[in-house]
């Protein structure tokens, strides 16, 4: 996620956070020292829009509602094109993800981590990573 497309655009990813994930992600912004920029759709009820800015790095933020299931974190410059950023927040919000032929699907099966479940054979630490690469 670090590393710059070629083409001078944001990455566009499509996830499913939760309120503990997006305040890593959060710190981890506050904390930068280096630019990305990436506009992320999600979907998450439980989590309030912000806007954050890093003075280091000129870039800010952004977690906005879209519609009732939809939202935007984006992460730009402070002094970002108009011209295009619009245009691209409004391509990620009608991407249809699930139909590009170059995509990773990661899942890493943690959804019962902190909630008392009992460890697997392997113990708690073991995770499962599911990565599906289609003509990449």
């Amino acid at each position: 996620m670090l590393t710059p497309r070629d083409d001078g655009r944001p990455k566009l990813l499509h996830c499913d956070f939760y309120s503990a994930g997006i305040e890593r992600l959060k710190r981890s912004f506050v904390n930068a020292s280096e630019p990305v920029n990436f506009i992320i759709r999600l979907r998450s009820p439980d989590i309030e829009p912000f806007e954050l800015k890093n003075n280091w790095t000129g870039e800010r933020l952004t977690f906005r509602r879209i519609n009732k299931v939809k939202w935007l974190l984006v992460r730009c410059p402070v002094g970002r094109e108009r011209d295009k950023w619009p245009t691209w927040e409004k391509e990620a919000i009608q991407w249809e993800w699930r139909r590009q032929w170059n995509r990773i699907f990661i899942d890493f099966k943690d959804s019962d981590i902190g909630d008392g479940a009992k460890a697997g054979p392997s113990g708690p630490n073991e995770w499962h990573l599911t990565e599906r690469m289609e003509r990449i």
